[in-house]
């Protein structure tokens, strides 16, 4: 059986190099945030467009 952490925020990101929007979901914004920087090499330049509380 599989269990997972309840989901509390939901984030849009958008990547200010490529003018594309991300959506995540996540126990925080930081980790959001810090998943996002981790799918690139160096830190990306970012700004948060949306962010609800689930």
């Amino acid at each position: 059986m599989i269990v997972s952490k309840p989901v509390k925020v939901e984030v849009e990101i958008e990547d200010l190099t490529t003018n594309c929007t991300y959506r995540y979901k996540g126990n925080s914004m930081k980790d959001c945030v810090e998943y996002f920087q981790s799918l690139f090499i160096g830190r990306r330049p970012y700004q948060v467009i949306h962010a609800k509380v689930l």
